[in-house]
């Protein structure tokens, strides 16, 4: 059950994160602006992971999140704002992250906290500005977190050992979302966009539950080899939706297979990892069709060297 309320909220916390930071596209340093977010909503996850490991920080940290999300939905300052969204953002993140990280086993759970994310930005995306929506969203967002009240808080350290060699892990997370950001995909708009959500959402959950059947390297690993060789075809929306599914399939693999004692420093590693990966986006760098299925085989495999074993 604590799971079902983690991923709500997490869906929550990204539905209004997107809601909040969208609406400033407009502005003149908006560039400036989604840098400072995603700094501080996925580079900051370092230090609040290192903290949360220390004080054994869980579930309170995700209520401190939610809080600071509504705040700056509050602000009126865009740079207020963008901060105060991306820090609360960072607290759900680490805070959820790290207890699913201590109280489950295998890649399922993780794969189904984290899915739901991507979701909620397409759609935060699309009711931005709809004060309505805004409202709504963080009543909603209250009330999800208000069972965590009643959770420890004091979380104890995580069931399993690390699996996997953690800087390998860190460069694929780095390599993935550098690809993600910069690949060329004119197929998808319109109906295809929500459809490319869709199936990187379903892709995370999947990479999941894969790999507690079939093991980090054959659901990670393969699956990125995979997406690699549907990437040539960049044309096509069908074989694209694959390849976004296939390269979601790594990211619960590269989040878990690292983890030792401190759960929430390398679950914030690795979310630097994406934010280093963002930043070249920021740009315009764009990556043809053969670099983007060169640069995901790589991925694939680092992952097959660097995941735990074949078979869980």
């Amino acid at each position: 059950m604590q799971l079902l309320f983690y991923g709500i909220g997490h869906f929550l916390v990204d539905f209004l994160c997107a809601w909040k930071i969208l609406c400033f596209v407009w502005e003149k340093d908006w560039i400036w602006l989604a840098v400072a977010y995603n700094f501080c909503a996925f580079a900051m996850q370092l230090p609040l992971g290192a903290l949360a490991d220390r004080a054994k920080w869980g579930g309170r940290l995700c209520i401190y999140g939610a809080v600071l999300v509504i705040l700056g939905l509050g602000s009126p300052a865009p740079w207020m704002g963008v901060i105060l969204a991306g820090f609360g953002n960072a607290m759900y993140h680490v805070g959820g992250g790290r207890v699913i990280l201590c109280t489950t086993r295998g890649y399922g759970p993780l794969g189904a906290f984290v899915a739901p994310g991507a979701l909620g930005l397409f759609l935060g995306g699309l009711a931005r500005g709809q004060r309505v929506w805004g409202i709504f969203g963080a009543v909603l967002l209250l009330l999800c977190v208000l069972p965590l009240l009643t959770a420890e808080r004091r979380l104890p350290s995580p069931a399993a050992e690390r699996r996997g060699n953690l800087p390998i892990l860190f460069l694929v997370v780095l390599l993935r979302s550098f690809v993600a950001m910069t690949v060329k995909s004119p197929w998808k708009a319109g109906v295809f966009a929500l459809a490319a959500v869709i199936f990187t959402a379903w892709g995370k959950a999947l990479g999941g539950l894969a790999a507690d059947r079939l093991g980090g390297k054959m659901a990670g690993g393969v699956s990125l080899l995979v997406a690699s060789v549907l990437f040539l075809f960049p044309n096509s929306p069908i074989l694209g939706l694959l390849a976004v599914l296939l390269y979601q399939m790594s990211m619960p693999i590269t989040l878990k297979d690292g983890v030792g004692a401190y759960p929430g420093t390398v679950f914030g590693l690795m979310t630097l990892g994406l934010f280093l990966g963002f930043l070249p986006s920021i740009w315009g760098v764009s990556l043809p069709s053969w670099q983007t299925a060169l640069l995901s085989a790589g991925s694939g495999a680092l992952l097959l060297r660097g995941a735990g074993r074949w078979r869980d």
